[in-house]
């Protein structure tokens, strides 16, 4: 598997994310057992998501390397946030996402390797 591909895939996923926090917030924490809290805050975080959802897809689809290597650094670094804010008093779930995350850029970094 290529890269790119490995990017593509994780559009998806980062697409249905942010299609889940802007339309159902609610859901979206119920599913990893999290309590919402400012509701809106969560729907303009979706619509962010989405937005990098957007972005993952375009790289893939043009084989943007530079990108991919880019989102590759940028999955790493969210992990390390979202442990960082759970260990400092966040929700438990934090760390599913932060879990996530590494696999996503795990797969993206061995297929980088295996080039």
């Amino acid at each position: 598997m290529t890269p790119e591909k490995s990017v593509l895939y994780w559009s998806y996923y980062v697409f249905a994310l942010g299609v889940l926090l802007s339309l159902a917030p609610g859901f979206t924490f119920d599913l990893v057992g999290m309590d919402l809290e400012g509701e809106v805050w969560v729907r303009v975080i979706g619509v962010l998501v989405l937005l990098l959802a957007t972005y993952y897809y375009a790289a893939a689809i043009s084989n943007a390397r530079t990108v991919v290597v880019a989102s590759l650094l940028g999955r790493i670094f969210a992990a390390l946030a979202l442990v960082v804010l759970w260990l400092t008093g966040g929700p438990w779930q934090l760390s599913l996402f932060a879990l996530v995350d590494v696999s996503g850029a795990v797969w993206t970094w061995s297929a980088l390797q295996s080039e």
